[in-house]
């Protein structure tokens, strides 16, 4: 598909689980009270958490320079579900927020996915008459324009699963509204350091 690349082992069964547990005693994040969407905002200086870590070790990454160059910061939040949940249905990600009493929509520039699991549906991608589909592998990265609907599929076989994935949004200006994850609690786990190499690199 274009403009979606995938990046295969972009962090090791290390770095996964520093994440995995740093994500598991995060605060949920909240929404302004003039905004509904309810996510976290990062620049890429002086990082304090794990993800904050991880997204400047992205923005400054020589194979994504030409895609995140222009960035001026990264929306993040993260997905934890299991069979009982049903899967993400057909949307596009944005920023709502309301001003002088209307509703303001603004898209991202580019979406994506980093898979802390192995389990659980693929993410579908759509683009005209195209379709990706991405199915979770543990350090699986997919990035994607924000402008193309996605969604989440069932899985191929119907077990009890886990699949947790971190999301990330690259924008151009900084959305309205968003939390900053400015403190945490103890001293903040080295997960950058963790990243194991750039994998194999597919631009479809």
């Amino acid at each position: 598909m274009a403009g979606a690349c995938l990046v295969e082992n972009l962090i090791d069964e290390e770095a996964a689980e520093s994440l995995r547990a740093f994500l598991g005693t995060c605060p949920i994040p909240v929404a302004a009270p003039d905004a509904l969407t309810a996510s976290y905002w990062a620049t890429f200086e002086a990082p304090t958490n794990p993800v904050e870590q991880l997204i400047a070790v992205l923005r400054r990454a020589p194979a994504l320079d030409a895609v995140l160059r222009h960035s001026v910061g990264a929306e993040w939040w993260w997905q934890d579900t299991d069979e009982t949940d049903p899967p993400k249905v057909f949307h596009t990600d944005c920023n709502l927020c309301f001003r002088d009493g209307a509703a303001e929509r603004s898209y991202p520039d580019w979406s994506s996915v980093l898979y802390l699991t192995d389990t659980g549906g693929a993410t579908a991608i759509f683009h005209r008459e195209e379709v990706l589909a991405s199915w979770p592998r543990t350090g699986r990265y997919l990035l994607f324009p924000g402008s193309h609907l996605h969604c989440v599929l069932f899985p191929e076989e119907r077990q009890h699963f886990e699949r947790m994935t971190l999301l990330i949004n690259w924008w151009t200006h900084e959305p309205h509204g968003l939390c900053n994850l400015a403190a945490y609690l103890g001293e903040p786990s080295s997960c950058a350091a963790s990243v194991a190499r750039w994998g194999t690199i597919g631009i479809y």
